[in-house]
């Protein structure tokens, strides 16, 4: 199998802008042979090259919005070559997984026995007797003089207009 009939195998699974990609780089296979033997890598898959461009469009994103903007566009050409450099970088880290850590298994008397020893390492220690608190009553303040309530306000009369206006009321 050459590196033409691998990408095209990934072009059966593609989506609309993965198959852009893809035929950028059949057609740049076809141009040259570095890139080939790039692709022909067993580590290197289409799969993990769209994984790689995406991550970059994320940062580019990431960057772009804290220097203001709202959204974002990238080019063709640009997803392009992070396309391409994907298959010509050694090293990633996207090719090679680090192994996941299995999880640890329950112990169960290894549990027992580190809260018993946490709990006697917490225990309170017997010591010398404690000494009694001793209380000390304050002075009381003398209660505040009750203050005497003001009067309530007299009634003012309104000197009395020698003509009053009339309401609607006042004709029924």
């Amino acid at each position: 199998m050459n590196a033409i009939e691998k990408l095209n195998k990934a072009k059966e699974n593609a989506t609309g802008e993965q198959g852009k990609v893809l035929a950028f780089l059949i057609g740049r296979c076809k141009q040259s042979k570095a890139l080939c033997d790039d692709v022909m890598n067993a580590k290197k898959s289409f799969e993990n090259c769209v994984k790689y461009y995406t991550d970059l469009a994320r940062k580019e994103a990431a960057k772009q919005m804290k220097s203001g903007y709202v959204g974002i566009q990238i080019d063709d050409e640009k997803v392009y070559e992070w396309a391409e450099d994907y298959f010509h970088a050694q090293n990633l880290d996207i090719d090679n997984p680090k192994p996941k850590a299995e999880p640890q298994k329950f112990d169960k008397d290894k549990a027992i026995a580190k809260a018993q020893a946490s709990v006697a390492k917490n225990a309170p220690k017997k010591s010398a007797p404690q000494k009694k608190a001793t209380v000390v009553q304050m002075p009381k303040k003398p209660a505040p003089k009750p203050t005497p309530k003001p009067s309530a306000p007299k009634a003012v009369e309104k000197p009395k207009k020698a003509e009053e206006q009339f309401t609607l009321f006042d004709f029924m």
